[in-house]
């Protein structure tokens, strides 16, 4: 396969396994650089204790999960920032697909949305690695 099927994410195995590799890894890389920025930019905030109490309280009702600990809830928190920045992009590329974009054509869609759905398998596939 070539690099041209890497950018048009072709429905073929060998690219989308390599694709799949590839996102993971940008991800595995990408989510704590995500979260340090939002860390760094959270950390001298006024209004940090109230986000951290916040945060562990939307976490206790929304999923269970409690946080004995403020920094490990911060430290969550903002870890979970980048994830949703993942799944942001991956519904971001699909978008031209489901609702039609004037000046991107079909193929360009079906390729960007091929990416998005692959963006969510890499995710998926580091985090099935790293937990």
């Amino acid at each position: 396969f070539s690099f041209n099927d890497l950018v048009y994410a072709k429905a073929s195995v060998e690219a989308q396994i390599t694709l799949v590799i590839l996102q993971a890894l940008l991800w595995y890389w990408a989510i704590p650089q995500v979260a340090k920025v939002i860390k760094q930019y959270v950390k001298n905030k006024p209004y940090r204790e109230q986000f951290v109490e916040l945060s562990r309280k939307t976490w206790e009702a929304s999923f269970k999960q409690k946080f004995d600990d403020a920094e490990v809830a911060f430290d969550y928190t903002c870890l979970f920032g980048g994830i949703i920045l993942q799944h942001c992009l991956g519904g971001f590329l699909c978008l031209p697909s489901i609702i039609g974009v004037p000046g991107i054509s079909p193929e360009l869609a079906g390729a960007l949305a091929r990416h998005g759905a692959l963006t969510e398998a890499g995710w998926e596939l580091q985090d099935a690695i790293e937990r």
